[in-house]
């Protein structure tokens, strides 16, 4: 395995199931995937834990994790570019109406008289959710001329391609201004259904929904019924608050939908990105220094304190145990070496539920 290659002295245990992730656990100092319950109490030297997504889901940061005294990182921006790419794909899609060329093309129709639905150098774009996603859509849009604003946590930090950036408070007032709406926040009670029936009639009856975050963000029933009637002009899905979509759900069928299997993420070198974070983490910040890449546990992830407080965790820096020498690890195959679209529900990523 390259982490014990790379680092002498260190050992790695590949747990198979929950029964020997927790034996493991006894003597781990470190793990990679997902803690099964129970765990906290076969593990007295946990320091850290490396989550193998980016945006761990609603249920990752249990009672018992949120109250366990261990360090997790985060893969934030190992998918920043393919994501931001594929909303720029959307985009351009959408202004130049491709939707509906594609309709008339399986209809054998050739109309060549159909607007183009909207010139992006005179539009303006508001990212609900300025992390890395968002900041990298910015900065790709900006040869393209909008006007990109952003609502987030922290308004207070402008990048480039940015114009504007507005507390999360502010999203009712500028809804109504944006001509592409792009949902890129992750799924946090919070979050959950952001996107209702009330703020979708707020869009202009010209604008486009794209939702590139997290499906349960967005209500699908009240988006249906927006779009039958009228009150937006398209919208382009990566996500989805059901997953897959059924067969027979309406979106399907609306020409001014597109819809993409949660792919949003797919790219080259995922799996040597999700590598580097780990050995950086594992090598530079956990075995020598206390400064670890992408920790939700402090300043570097907003998204982690987020989750923690929305879960009933208490977010605060945190100690580490007291540990003897010698380091041992516990990760897993799966998550090693998987697109990031496999299953999450496992036990150090070892085995699905």
């Amino acid at each position: 395995m390259q982490l014990r290659d790379r680092f002498d002295g260190l050992t790695v245990v590949v747990a198979a199931d929950d029964a020997e992730a927790l034996r493991a656990l006894a003597h781990a100092d470190a793990a990679y995937g997902t803690l099964p319950g129970g765990f906290a109490v076969h593990a007295p030297r946990l320091a850290w834990l490396q989550a193998p997504m980016a945006a761990p889901p609603v249920g990752y940061f249990s009672d018992e994790l949120a109250a366990h005294p261990v360090v997790v990182t985060n893969m934030r921006g190992v998918y920043n570019d393919h994501i931001a790419t594929h909303v720029l794909a959307f985009l351009l899609a959408f202004a130049r109406g491709l939707p509906q060329h594609l309709a008339d093309q399986r209809q054998h129709r050739y109309r060549p008289a159909t607007v183009v639905k909207a010139h992006l150098a005179d539009s303006r774009v508001l990212l609900v959710g300025a992390g890395g996603v968002g900041r990298q859509v910015a900065r790709y849009l900006a040869p393209f001329g909008p006007k990109v604003v952003a609502v987030d946590a922290k308004p207070d930090r402008l990048s480039e391609g940015l114009a504007e950036l507005h507390p999360p408070e502010a999203l009712d007032e500028q809804l109504p201004l944006a001509d592409f709406v792009v949902m890129t926040v992750p799924h946090t009670p919070a979050t959950e259904g952001l996107m209702d029936r009330a703020r979708l009639a707020r869009m202009k009856p010209t604008a486009v929904l794209i939702n590139i975050g997290r499906g349960m963000t967005v209500r699908l029933d009240d988006l249906v019924a927006a779009l039958d009637a009228g009150e937006l002009a398209g919208a382009g899905l990566d996500v989805l608050e059901q997953e897959p979509l059924p067969a027979g759900h309406p979106l399907w069928d609306m020409a001014n939908v597109m819809i993409t299997p949660h792919v949003a993420i797919q790219g080259p070198y995922l799996n040597e990105r999700r590598y580097e974070v780990l050995a950086e983490n594992c090598g530079v910040s956990w075995l020598v220094s206390t400064s670890f890449r992408w920790s939700t546990n402090d300043c570097g992830s907003e998204l982690g304190r987020s989750l923690k407080r929305a879960e009933g965790g208490q977010q605060r820096r945190l100690s580490r145990p007291e540990r003897p020498s010698g380091r041992e690890a516990v990760t897993s195959p799966l998550d090693a070496v998987a697109p990031a679209a496999a299953p999450s529900s496992v036990a150090l990523a070892a085995v699905a539920r």
